[in-house]
């Protein structure tokens, strides 16, 4: 069962995926930097390698999709689970940076070679 406190980050996360046009929601606003205000204030009881895996995987289409949060949102959900996995061991930190990042790093590379025409240079 669920805590409060990942209740609370769970109804936050189905705010931020609701439809609503871009720049038009302070919903979206509200909620994301609320996740990042608990994430903060409530590290300690969420450092674990599951909860905050579970919450890297559901903030991921919210942060690395197109569209529907807005630049600013985005940050936020990256910075409340940036500060769960400061808290983490370094190894389990390690792993969770990388499942963090790929999204945003492939996104990145395929940017990059499009620019580039798909030559690399």
């Amino acid at each position: 069962a669920e805590s409060p406190i990942e209740q609370c980050l769970s109804y936050l996360i189905r705010a931020l995926q609701l439809n609503h046009p871009v720049g038009e929601s302070n919903l979206s606003m509200h909620a994301a930097h609320s996740f990042k205000n608990m994430c903060m204030r409530c590290s300690y009881r969420l450092q674990s390698k599951e909860i905050v895996m579970g919450l890297i995987n559901a903030t991921s289409e919210c942060i690395n999709g197109a569209g529907r949060v807005d630049l600013p949102d985005k940050k936020a959900l990256v910075e409340g689970v940036s500060r769960l996995i400061s808290q983490m061991t370094p190894e389990d930190a390690s792993f969770a940076v990388q499942q963090l990042l790929h999204p945003i790093l492939h996104h990145l590379q395929s940017v990059f070679v499009s620019s580039c025409n798909g030559n690399g240079e």
